[in-house]
């Protein structure tokens, strides 16, 4: 190697180790201070609910219990109690107004970093309006007294969590009932066997490598996670990780199959399998590549500089997150705008784009946009770099 190839080789390598310093740093003021701006002052939420007028009284913590009195007359109006959750995107905090003979006259969400499409179904379709009128020692089970809303189960069962142990807690420490305490099951169905067994064809394919069983398993996830389950894995699952957002695995199995199994053929098998085999919106444009029958071939220089498109909107989408400490926030994937005909503003604008570009790019979205596969690769690229540490060291 001659000395100017030397030179270009040594500043490529110090503008990278300046990028990746510069990268690191910023994730991690914005995580802290994202940590530090959460706003932990429940009353502040209840104040903009209740009237001015009302004074509360802590009667319990964990969940948050309150007695509500008339500021002026110092009139006992009711109670209520507060108690966190967690959804698909992270925790929901979530206010259940009762009043004096142990009814329930509404529940309020607080705060929820749910994907507000999600969101919104509960309340088109008056999910919270269920709770009205119920005693505080009623079940509150998901599809027996409370209806469950179509593809916003997780969402529908978190309220439903909160709510039942809010009202059941309150229940037994300031009623005096007699309330029996839900015993936590394993959320196992039909949907997590199936899951299972996408993953278990993607890992036996590994060996047979065959194309007909890949594509076999890209359909069925097609069907299956795209227009059944509307469900895939988005930059807000990764940072509910980082954020400790984590769900409960009893009750939320789907996810920790869904989201583990992205996470380990990386770290483990060192092979970004999800994006290849089992991420919908990533066969949708497979079969839009096959449908047109084109593929531009871009130069490599060319590839380059449109990857990097990919990784900056990856840093700053978890920017966002980590300031507002919101994964929904800074989820910009058009999945559900696809498969759910349901998003937020740019995603409107992204989806048409990216439809129209993988009929002439392989994988439009994926190589040059998506941030899931921005950090599943940068998963393997580690795994790979600390081997040849390793192997160094011996």
């Amino acid at each position: 190697m001659n000395h100017k190839n030397y030179k270009i080789l040594n500043k490529t390598s110090i503008l990278k180790i300046i990028i990746w310093f510069t990268v690191i740093i910023s994730l991690t003021i914005a995580y802290i201070y994202g940590f530090i701006r959460k706003d932990t002052q429940v009353l502040t939420h209840l104040r903009i609910i209740f009237p001015e007028k009302v004074e509360f009284q802590t009667r319990g913590n964990n969940p948050l219990l309150l007695e509500i009195y008339d500021r002026e007359t110092k009139k006992f109006l009711g109670y209520c109690a507060v108690e966190k959750s967690q959804g698909w995107g992270g925790p929901l905090l979530v206010a259940t107004n009762i009043d004096s003979e142990g009814t329930l006259k509404k529940a309020i969400v607080l705060d929820h970093k749910e994907t507000p499409s999600f969101f919104l179904k509960l309340q088109r379709h008056n999910f919270f309006e269920q709770f009205s009128g119920k005693g505080v020692s009623e079940p509150f089970i998901l599809g027996e007294d409370i209806d469950t809303i179509t593809q916003a189960t997780v969402t529908s069962k978190a309220v439903t969590d909160a709510v039942r142990t809010a009202s059941h807690t309150l229940g037994r420490k300031l009623l005096k009932l007699q309330i029996e305490e839900m015993q936590e099951r394993w959320n196992f169905g039909i949907n997590e066997l199936i899951l299972l067994l996408l993953y278990a064809g993607v890992l036996i394919n590994i060996k047979l490598k065959s194309k007909i069983i890949r594509y076999v398993i890209m359909t069925s996830a097609f069907v299956f996670l795209g227009f059944y389950l509307n469900t895939a894995i988005s930059i807000g699952n990764i940072s509910q990780i980082l954020l400790g957002f984590v769900p409960n695995i009893k009750e939320n199995i789907f996810w920790w199959i869904l989201v583990g199994g992205a996470l380990f053929m990386p770290l483990v098998l060192k092979k970004n399998l999800y994006c290849s085999c089992v991420c919908p919106f990533g066969v949708l444009q497979d079969y839009t590549a096959k449908l047109s029958g084109i593929n531009i071939v871009m130069s490599k220089k060319n590839v380059r500089f449109a990857k990097t498109i990919a990784s900056f909107l990856t840093w700053l989408a978890l920017v966002i997150i980590f300031i507002t400490s919101n994964p929904a926030l800074g989820t910009y994937e058009p999945f559900a705008t696809f498969f759910r005909l349901e998003g937020m503003g740019i995603q409107w604008y992204i989806l048409p784009a990216v439809v129209l570009g993988s009929f002439i790019l392989t994988r439009f979205f994926c190589r040059f946009f998506c941030p899931v596969g921005v950090v599943l690769n940068i998963m393997i690229k580690s795994r790979q770099s600390l081997e040849n540490i390793l192997k160094r060291q011996k």
